[in-house]
């Protein structure tokens, strides 16, 4: 858990140097209902003036049916990476509306250091693995533990 926490700072997942052109590309899709879109589009612009990475996020003018989308692509600089997942905790912790559902969403994070990962929202909270990793209760995770039964 803590090389995750230092993800995007000096070190890598892996708590190897950066370099200072290293980059991370972030694209992803959120899901969610009209009252939290609301809030997911205050937090994608705050704190970013300069529409630097927020620029990445985009709404779709018109939605269609129940669920909201909310999209994000860029590529950033790996040290900037830890101020986009605040933003994302702060998208998943936004309260479910009238059907207790909370936003869940799908971000594939490729490192140039440390390899791919995926974050998934789901829960209230961002979770984190490499890509290649099953998340307990997982479909995979099922069929490999039967597997071995």
């Amino acid at each position: 858990m803590n090389a995750i926490r230092r993800y995007g700072s000096r070190y890598g997942m892996q708590g190897r140097a950066i370099g200072v052109g290293v980059f991370v590309r972030i694209r992803g899709w959120l899901e969610c209902d009209e009252q939290q879109l609301t809030q997911v589009r205050e937090i994608a612009e705050a704190d970013d003036a300069d529409r630097t990475y927020s620029g990445g996020w985009a709404f779709p003018p018109r939605q269609y049916n129940f669920t909201n989308w909310v999209f994000f692509g860029a590529e950033m600089r790996a040290q900037s990476v830890d101020w986009f997942l605040d933003r994302l905790r702060s998208v998943a912790r936004i309260p479910a509306s009238d059907d207790d559902d909370l936003i869940t969403g799908l971000f594939f994070v490729s490192h140039e250091v440390d390899g791919m990962s995926e974050w998934q929202v789901r829960d209230g909270t961002v979770l984190i693995q490499a890509a290649s990793q099953d998340l307990p209760g997982s479909a995979s995770a099922v069929r490999a533990g039967s597997a071995t039964r």
